[in-house]
């Protein structure tokens, strides 16, 4: 209050900050705009001094007004000016109305640049009725030039959008909302900036919320992007869009059936993948390079092998150069059936035998394709789907379980069928999958302190290649695993298992067989103060026969999962250590010893700071 007038609420706020270009921070101290508010590049090694005031007035509880101005420098490298302005009215039961406005002026020393950018935004809302319209705008404007000239550089651009809306209220347990965005962008083009592209987009949206137990929403995007003649000519072409986006749940009868449905579907321009290795730190991969088998001087993708520990290279997807036109469908299905939540106490014997049932049913879809209707993919016409000339990459998983006591920790059985299609086409190369597997799970607490988790499993692995590679593979195996837990005291577990697996491969009309078996003892201290401290020795075995006797050639990394053919043994230590609520301390040693080579030992140790 001065002179008897009361001008509301003031916060004046000063920041002086500086940091040494030899300062190295475990964590992230500015915020993820930082880099782009001050229009600045990454940092470069450059002592950093930082000094913005920042005044907030709110003289009304509906109004609030701000500003700053700030200055960044960055010792002969650059600096950067900013002011910012905003200001809110909202009156909480009908209007709303926003804006936001920066200027930056910087100047980059090493690049000898200067740039002036002007960011705007700014909305209005106001509520009649049952009706609130809405009005939205974005600007920006980012002129770049060399100091030595006044043509605009690589890196200028401007846009405009405005987006009317339109939201139905107070209409439960409906909501519909619908929003038109128009946009207008110019990049730089031969030194000044000339329009790039319009573009319309629509959005709608429904939403349906707990409506006898089901609820649903929904939305739709239309773009429609059309070039100017200047970027067309430059290879781009103008596109349309959709977007659309549906889910829905239905859970009844106090939940003993739980539904839920995924749709999405888009079309849109994508480009076709294609799969690269990355070189890494040794150790952190898990492939490795075997040469140039062929000789051809380029590194293809036969000659380089998956491996379990010494890998030094990842495999990584990128997205080809040429964009094409794509349809892209995702379904996602899950039901659930728990009779025990709708059956009441005083049961029949029909009625205790489905209480003890209860089953689960997966589903899902995946294709983007070139498929030159797109209804094909938008209605679900499996026929036409994970098809060679036309799929990019698909997918299709049905997963059925059937548990018996599922809630009882004394005995539970889960009975499991999963069947897996899949299809990716790379550059070069086409991929085409198939994966089941047939499983049963059996947990018993068979005393307080004894527990024991077995699986029977029964599974098939198929993958064909168009091309040449060490990928191909049909296998079928079984398997049989079993783990003890014992728990004396709560601070004490010792878990200690085995697993048999019997796996054949067909491959080349050359049918191999792999017996593995390994046998495991692990123990776990929990110290009372937020550590733990951890052992276990495994031991596994492979062993690999053909119709002519043991054999020791190359096989699918999945024959064995990696392991060598012989005994191999590993062998681990570890502590993890709390040493307050925002330090941690862990120390650890690996060593292995695989068939006939020589032992590896590897120890690390690493503290982690939270902020």
């Amino acid at each position: 209050m001065v002179g008897g007038v009361n001008f509301g609420d003031l916060e004046v706020r000063i920041t002086d900050r500086f940091v040494d270009g030899r300062f190295s921070s475990t964590d992230r101290y500015n915020d993820v705009e930082f880099a782009r508010a001050w229009n600045i590049e990454s940092e470069d090694g450059s002592d950093e001094s930082l000094r913005e005031a920042i005044v907030t007035l709110q003289p009304h509880r509906h109004l609030r007004v701000g500003a700053s101005l700030g200055r960044l420098e960055r010792t002969g490298s650059l600096s950067s000016t900013k002011w910012t302005f905003d200001g809110l009215f909202s009156d909480s039961s009908r209007t709303r109305i926003s804006l936001a406005s920066d200027l930056v002026r910087s100047e980059n020393i090493y690049q000898a640049t200067s740039t002036n950018w002007v960011r705007e935004r700014g909305g209005a809302s106001y509520q009649l009725w049952h009706l609130q319209p809405s009005m939205r705008f974005e600007a920006e404007d980012r002129r770049q030039r060399l100091t030595s000239g006044d043509s605009l550089s690589r890196g200028s651009f401007r846009f405009l959008e405005v987006a009317p809306g339109l939201t139905v209220l107070k209409t439960e347990p409906f909501a519909i909302a619908g929003e038109v965005q128009f946009r207008t962008e110019d990049s730089a083009m031969h030194g000044t900036l000339r329009r790039a592209f319009r573009a319309v987009t629509q959005l709608y949206e429904f939403r349906l919320q707990d409506w006898n137990s089901f609820s649903s929403s929904a939305s739709l995007s239309l773009r429609q992007t059309e070039l100017s003649h200047d970027f067309a000519q430059s290879g781009n072409v103008s596109t349309n869009t959709i977007l659309v986006r549906s889910q829905s749940r239905y859970a009844p009868l106090r939940r003993m059936i739980d539904f839920d449905a995924l749709y999405e579907f888009a079309r849109e321009r994508s480009a076709p993948m294609k799969r690269v290795f990355v070189r890494v730190p040794k150790g952190t991969g898990n492939f490795i390079y075997r040469g140039d088998t062929n000789q051809n001087g380029l590194p293809d993708e036969s000659e380089f092998e998956q491996t379990r520990f010494e890998g030094d290279y990842v495999s990584v997807f990128l997205a080809d150069e040429q964009l094409i036109p794509v349809s892209d469908v995702k379904v996602g299905i899950r039901f659930r059936v728990t009779p025990n939540r709708w059956l009441s106490q005083s049961r029949s014997p029909v009625e205790k035998i489905l209480a003890a049932l209860s089953s689960e049913t997966v589903v899902r879809i995946e294709e983007r394709g070139t498929d030159p209707d797109p209804e094909n993919l938008s209605l679900l016409r499996l026929s036409r789907f994970l098809n060679d000339s036309t799929t990019i990459s698909g997918t299709q998983l049905l997963t059925q379980d059937v548990h018996v006591f599922d809630s009882d920790p004394s005995l539970s059985m889960r009975f499991r069928f999963s069947e897996k299609r899949g299809f990716v086409r790379f550059v070069g190369n086409a991929e085409r999958g198939y994966v089941r597997e047939r499983s049963v799970r059996i947990r018993a607490q068979l005393l307080r302190e004894i527990g024991n988790q077995t699986d029977i499993v029964n599974k098939a692995d198929r993958l064909f290649t168009s091309e040449i590679s060490p990928r191909r593979r049909d296998l079928e195996s079984n398997e049989l695993r079993t783990e003890f837990s014992y728990r004396p005291l709560s601070e004490w577990e010792v878990a200690f298992g085995t697993a048999l697996s019997q796996v054949s491969n067909l491959r080349s009309g050359i049918k191999a067989e792999a017996n593995l078996n390994d046998q495991f003892i692990r123990l776990t201290y929990s110290l009372p103060v937020g550590g733990q401290l951890r052992g276990e020795v495994l031991r596994e075995e492979a062993q690999v026969a053909t119709g002519s006797g043991t054999s020791s050639g190359e096989y699918p990394f999945e024959f064995t999962n990696g392991r060598v053919i012989g005994k191999t043994y590993q062998w681990r230590l570890a502590f993890d250590y709390r040493i307050s609520q925002y330090i941690q301390l862990s120390v650890g040693y690996d060593g292995r010893l695989e068939g006939e080579r020589p032992a590896v030992h590897t120890g690390r140790a690493e503290a982690k700071a939270f902020f």
